[in-house]
């Protein structure tokens, strides 16, 4: 209930929802997370990549700990054109985090999971104009 109440309200706003995916791959991974983030809180799944003739290669893949990891990596390889912006994005996540070391400090009266569910504001806008562009589209 408070997933769709979040998301028809930032919809109003402007924002276009986004389920991302649960998966991303290494290479793309590291161009959007932190890197203290692979030790201490991703989860690596290590599998069978596209399995083309004889050549089985193994593919590492994370899953992710927000949905601003595959948000980012969305429009890695474009240049977007200042007549497209602002981009806003409402996106919403399963995330995964391992959460390794993190009980009893700092963290009186949260309660660490490993899986939860998350709406997360994502948008896209002029260097200049960011700090200015949040505060009037946050919901009311």
């Amino acid at each position: 209930a408070l997933i769709q109440f979040s998301l028809r309200k930032l919809f109003s706003k402007g924002y276009k929802p986004l389920y991302t995916p649960f998966f991303m791959k290494k290479e793309v991974m590291q161009e959007v997370a932190q890197l203290s983030q692979f030790d201490d809180e991703l989860y690596k799944v290590i599998g069978k990549g596209s399995e083309k003739g004889e050549e089985k290669e193994t593919e590492e893949k994370y899953l992710i700990a927000t949905s601003e990891q595959p948000i980012a990596a969305f429009y890695r390889d474009e240049w977007i054109p200042e007549g497209s912006l602002p981009i806003r994005y409402a996106g919403l996540s399963t995330c995964f985090r391992q959460e390794v070391g993190s009980h009893g400090r700092d963290t009186r009266g949260i309660f660490r999971v490993h899986q939860f569910e998350k709406v997360r504001l994502v948008l896209y806008t002029w260097k200049k104009l960011r700090g200015e562009m949040f505060s009037p589209n946050l919901p009311r």
